[in-house]
């Protein structure tokens, strides 16, 4: 089976890496397909499969009409059995879209002149998908409320868990904040690409440090491409010697994460469930943004706080921080849904909607 995966979206949200980790587990339960992966030109991804790439000039705009004859005219030549594409191709029935640039979406359309005419344009592009796939029940309301989807057409997954550390010992823990937080305890940001998504997490650990003088430091894991605009951020920031930038590569992450006194998963509509999980592996509290993909499947083992909201993010912060028994209860109640979680055997995804689609 020849399986062909659009991760092109629009100019600023690439999904390569994203995409690439789910068809790597796929690939290797299936090894007999065909996979081919059209990416950016200008994206540097090697991947750790036998995959073939094809790269294409990325669009000037999310539903631009050239990039979308591209796209169809590029399938036509490779001629799939199956299309998964992070972009709708309308006019090309019965391709599957991982609908993951919704959040553009939603707010393209709340800053449009005309939303009536967008949500039409964006309708016509999505009707002619056999699948759509959505990481939260917000999306999918969305879909539903303002595109008139019908619901059955809607697939909701969650990311299950790819790496599960095992808690850090007391001297482990002690190494890691003496090499990366002076020695103090730190909240973890999970990596993001989004400046906003970090603009207001900082404004919300001001607030934190404001009413709780602290040592309390905070750990960014960024993408390298952002080191450069956060380091603009931290210039007049005031409790800048307070906020530490790593590198987002998975080995320093999931180090940072073992030792970290909670995680911050910020972004809304990024699937990070995985990485929820992990957090429950390795016995540490989670803060999450509310109806996002880790809010809908927590059960309770997360706090969550209204996203964009950094008065609300600051809550939270100080919630965790002053509360012990709060914090324990959070770590038993994760380690109990994550324990549930693999007693149950679940297809890939992917696999998943080949065999129903």
């Amino acid at each position: 089976m020849r399986i062909v995966v659009n991760t092109i979206s629009d100019p600023v949200y690439p999904f390569t890496t994203f995409l690439a980790g789910w068809v790597g587990e796929w690939k290797k339960c299936n090894p007999e397909h065909e996979i081919i992966i059209l990416i950016r030109e200008d994206e540097r991804f090697i991947p750790d499969i036998d995959v073939r790439m094809v790269s294409l000039k990325p669009p000037s705009s999310f539903l631009s009409t050239t990039f979308n004859y591209k796209i169809k005219k590029e399938l036509k030549r490779l001629q799939p059995d199956r299309c998964f594409s992070v972009m709708p191709l309308s006019g090309m029935e019965s391709y599957i879209w991982i609908a993951s640039p919704l959040e553009l979406m939603m707010k393209e359309a709340a800053h449009t002149r005309n939303q009536a005419e967008y949500f039409s344009k964006l309708q016509k592009e999505v009707a002619s998908a056999g699948s759509i796939v959505v990481f939260t029940i917000a999306e999918k309301m969305w879909l539903i409320d303002k595109l008139k989807i019908q619901e059955e057409k809607i697939k909701l997954v969650y990311k299950r868990p790819a790496t599960l550390p095992a808690p850090a010992g007391w001297g482990e823990r002690e190494s890691v904040k003496e090499q990366y937080a002076d020695g103090n305890e730190y909240f973890l940001c999970h990596p993001t690409k989004s400046v906003e998504v970090l603009t207001w997490v900082l404004k919300a650990f001001s607030g934190f440090k404001k009413w709780q003088r602290s040592n309390m430091k905070l750990l960014v894991s960024a993408e390298a491409e952002l080191h450069e605009e956060v380091k603009n951020l931290l210039e007049h920031y005031r409790f800048h010697d307070d906020v530490v930038i790593t590198e987002a590569r998975n080995d320093i992450y999931y180090k940072l994460l073992r030792s970290a006194y909670a995680v911050l998963l910020p972004d809304r509509f990024f699937p990070a469930t995985d990485l929820m999980y992990a957090a429950f592996s390795c016995e540490v509290p989670v803060l999450t943004a509310g109806a996002s993909a880790c809010a809908d499947v927590s059960e309770g083992a997360s706090l969550n706080f209204i996203y964009e909201n950094k008065e609300d993010l600051t809550r939270v912060m100080l919630e965790i921080f002053r509360d012990e028994q709060l914090r324990g209860q959070l770590v038993n109640k994760g380690k109990q849904i994550l324990a549930a979680l693999l007693e149950i055997p679940i297809a890939h995804p992917f696999q998943r909607l080949i065999c129903n689609s």
